[in-house]
């Protein structure tokens, strides 16, 4: 997630400075890295770690849209935002291709599947006693039926 979060920092700060620097509107040389980023998670069908980064990409996305809506009937034809355009075009790929996948898999807004586990260290070392304390009285009780 972490290269994710990095690339919407990207996103969010070239949009901000479009709009402060609107000299930047004809430079696709920003643009080409985050189009190629979110082109090869969409290509390469990546899927998120969590079901939330989704949505912060899909906000991005829509964050850069109304930045690139500000230049009205420039964004055809200056490069940088024909380029920034592509960006969001990515963004909004791979977010619709992540959501079916969550969907699909049933993983929406659901804690990862790896449950935390409690590892009796005495017992990786070789100093598991049988009848320890620890172990559940029904089962104990089982086990003393069964060798008797």
């Amino acid at each position: 997630n972490k290269p994710v979060h990095q690339h919407l920092e990207a996103v969010r700060k070239q949009s901000d400075e479009l709009l402060s620097n609107p000299q930047l509107a004809s430079d696709s040389s920003c643009w080409r890295p985050l189009g190629m980023f979110f082109e090869v998670l969409h290509k390469y069908e990546t899927m998120p770690e969590d079901s939330g980064l989704a949505d912060l990409v899909a906000s991005a996305a829509k964050h850069l849209r109304e930045t690139i809506a500000q230049f009205h009937d420039a964004s055809a034809s200056l490069l940088g935002l024909t380029m920034a355009k592509r960006v969001a075009e990515e963004m909004e790929s791979w977010v619709k291709m992540a959501r079916w996948w969550t969907k699909k898999h049933g993983l929406a807004n659901k804690a990862p599947a790896v449950p935390a586990v409690h590892v009796d260290q005495a017992a990786l070392v070789g100093g598991y006693d049988s009848d320890s304390s620890s172990e559940d009285p029904d089962a104990k009780a089982k086990r003393q039926k069964t060798s008797t």
